[in-house]
């Protein structure tokens, strides 16, 4: 949960449903006795088991006796324990071996015993047949009455006979309850408060350069006497900033305190803009001279003067930005003030910085009274998905909106995209929030936004002169050094419940999945067609059981008992006993190899000297007609020769098109091409095209040979080893 949720929630940890059945609180697969400390004094690593934990078996109290001066046998808990009277054969036997073992874990952990509390069991908990703890709650469950129901009990047990209808009534009586109490219950849609937020206005660009303004949430703040007299006195106001770009000043002689924040916010970036400007300046001078110098000393002319880029030449000679559009915008940023009808009383500018090479974001906040907001990011927080300029762009604003409640505040950013996701959010109901980008920034953004007064997001465009920009961009790069700060978060109506992905469930599964493919379909031991050779899998008429079978001796995944099916993870994982048991037969590792050229269980040379060896003669045949000049198909050769021969595949020279050739019976060859892979799967891509039409018969004919050899022999031979193993 990122937040606490509120009382009553379903989420609230502190609700019913959450309540412990029992007083002793010192769990057995949880907290302490999983500790790291734990484990190392017991030289391995305790697990929860889920015989006992289904047995509602939780805590220690449920595994004394019940004066608390020992732990129960297991006998003993039988008793006690309604699963364990469930269970037999097998379960009955790993629930004894599980409970001796905790048994002797806490012990060794010198864990004391405390007097027996019951065990209540997910069956009974269910079912409604577990007696709840004295004192326990029961929810808001209530009935009427049952002094009815009490008599008619006394009555049979007087032995008298009661009508049916008698007994009807009595349980009607018993069964009418008092009506629920009527609780307001909170829709999935946004609220009247969200949907009426602040004043809000957005100044954003529209196509043909020009910007329009969208107007949403409650009416502007009322005008006051103060209010209008504030604006009155900006009005005899003109503030420039010095064509050299390094001072602002009022030609009337105003005092900065006394203006406008807008124009305290366009004070307090100056000295952050030329400051950036001058240290670049200077750094870029001083390698400039020790390459000059060095190129002296080689006898080389020096560097020719650097061509300044395009926001470089935006600045027209400022320090960092351009004058002439400062003064402009300041001019144009002030007269809105005045037609709005009311005084800002915070100015703030936002911008984030990313280095996707560094794998590093940042963000900064700048306010009209010098504040700075900000930091790094953490990168690494996620497993679906990963951080980029987009969240950059949405922190800065949930930094400085958390500092400005009450306020009516004029906010600059050069991104539009976490602005308009952010509206769209605020008018969204919870499962479309639940799959937004970053939902869980973009609620918090979206709690302190609403404590505003009034805001008016002003775009102001990214690296082409403008001062708020240059400066708290200058900033974030600053920032990009530092450790990762985190975000100030809000309670909101939205709650964000993942498994750190950073926009929904299915992003993370999608990236699961991706990896999963990855590690396990694309290793280098895998055998795919390549462009010289004709894909036989595409051709062949083989159901999908064939086709999965074929993909997985390529990939060396059929299930025999030296294969990559069973991973060997370790000296006692499954795939390592497995290796080490070897074939039935004695001679080595049952792999996809073994099983076609070396197995002697009687059944797969059977099906290898009956079937394998005609088909693999038979095929080779047509392959061999399949090239234009040497007639002699060098796989197909080295595969009927192993069969005939008895032995693996060895190397073989003959003529691939013209020339001769060496080809070399490699590992992959012996372990992966087995048979028809070996002999069907690399037929030649031939190079000449006149060759095209008189051969193209002879590929049908060999795709028949294939499908045949797969359905009789490959399937065969494995079914065979398995059932062998």
């Amino acid at each position: 949960l990122e937040h606490d949720p509120p009382k009553g929630d379903p989420f609230d940890r502190d609700s019913v449903i959450y309540s412990s059945l029992t007083r002793d609180d010192l769990r057995l697969f949880e907290g302490p006795l999983v500790s790291d400390a734990t484990n190392h004094q017991l030289g391995r690593k305790r697990r929860g088991v889920w015989l006992l934990l289904s047995a509602g078996v939780v805590v220690r109290s449920q595994a004394c006796r019940n004066d608390g001066s020992d732990f129960m046998t297991f006998d003993e808990a039988s008793t006690v324990v309604p699963a364990f009277a469930r269970r037999i054969g097998p379960a009955l036997l790993a629930s004894r071996k599980a409970w001796d073992q905790l048994i002797v874990d806490l012990r060794e952990l010198d864990v004391e015993p405390v007097a027996r509390e019951a065990v209540i069991d997910a069956q009974q908990i269910w079912r409604g047949t577990g007696a709840l703890l004295p004192g326990a709650h029961d929810g808001d469950a209530s009935t009427g009455p049952r002094n009815d129901l009490d008599e008619l009990i006394g009555r049979m047990a007087a032995g008298d006979a009661a009508a049916a209808e008698e007994w009807a009534n009595a349980y009607r009586t018993w069964a009418a309850a008092s009506a629920p109490l009527q609780r307001e219950r909170l829709l999935p849609s946004p609220t009247d408060a969200e949907m009426h937020g602040p004043h809000t206005r957005y100044i954003v660009p529209v196509e043909g350069g020009d910007t329009e303004t969208m107007v949403r949430g409650r009416a502007p703040p009322a005008s006051t006497a103060d209010g209008a007299a504030r604006l009155a006195r900006y009005r005899q106001q003109t503030w420039r900033i010095a064509a050299d770009g390094r001072s602002i000043g009022c030609r009337e002689g105003a005092d900065i305190a006394d203006a406008s924040v807008i124009v305290q916010l366009y004070a307090s970036a100056l000295p952050i803009a030329v400051t950036a400007f001058d240290r670049d300046t200077a750094a870029k001078a001083t390698r400039r001279a020790a390459v000059n110098d060095k190129r002296n000393l080689a006898g080389l002319d020096p560097l020719p003067v650097d061509t300044p880029t395009a926001e470089e030449a935006s600045w027209r000679g400022g320090p960092g930005f351009c004058v002439q559009l400062a003064n402009l915008t300041l001019d144009a940023m002030l007269a809105d003030e005045q037609l709005q009808g009311f005084a800002y009383t915070a100015a703030v500018v936002g911008d984030g910085s990313w280095d996707p090479r560094a794998q590093r974001i940042a963000r900064a906040a700048l306010l009209h009274d010098g504040t700075r907001l900000g930091g790094a990011l953490a990168t690494d927080d996620l497993i679906g998905g990963s951080r980029d300029n987009y969240d950059a762009e949405l922190a800065h604003r949930v930094d400085a909106l958390a500092v400005l409640a009450g306020k009516r505040v004029l906010y600059i950013f050069d991104s539009t995209s976490p602005i308009l996701a952010g509206e769209h959010f605020r008018r969204s109901s919870l499962s479309v929030r639940s799959r937004a980008l970053c939902d869980d920034w973009q609620g918090w953004a979206m709690a302190h936004e609403q404590r505003l007064e009034s805001i008016t997001y002003w775009w102001s465009h990214s690296h082409c002169g403008h001062l708020p920009e240059a400066a708290v961009d200058a900033l974030a790069k600053e920032y990009l050094r530092g450790d990762p700060v985190p975000l100030p978060p809000a309670y909101c109506r939205h709650r964000s419940i993942r498994h750190y992905a950073k926009g929904s469930e299915r992003e993370l599964m999608l990236q699961v999945h991706n990896l999963h493919m990855c590690t396990r379909y694309t290793t280098p031991t895998a055998l795919y067609a390549d462009r010289r050779s004709f894909e036989f899998l595409r051709h062949a008429k083989l159901n999908d059981q064939q086709r999965s079978l074929v993909m997985a001796l390529r990939d060396d995944r059929v299930r025999l008992l030296g294969s990559r099916a069973y991973d060997a993870t370790g000296p006692h994982s499954l795939g390592a006993v497995l290796t080490e048991m070897g074939c039935p037969c004695g001679k080595g590792r049952q792999t996809v190899a073994h099983v076609v050229w070396d197995c002697e269980l009687c059944s797969v040379a059977t099906r290898r000297r009956k079937l394998l060896v005609p088909a693999c003669i038979a095929l080779g045949k047509a392959l061999d007609r399949c090239e234009p000049v040497s007639r002699d198909h060098a796989e197909s050769t080295i595969a009927r020769r192993a069969l005939d021969q008895g032995r693996r595949p060895a190397a073989y020279s003959s003529y691939i098109g013209s020339s001769p050739a060496l080809v070399v019976a490699d590992h992959a060859i012996a372990a992966h091409r087995t048979a028809a892979i070996l002999a069907a799967n690399v037929a030649r891509d031939f190079t000449a095209a006149a060759h095209e039409a008189k051969i193209h018969g002879e590929r049908s004919i060999a795709t028949r040979y294939f499908s045949t050899w797969v359905d009789q022999t490959v399937t065969g031979l494995i079914r065979a080893s398995q059932r062998a193993a």
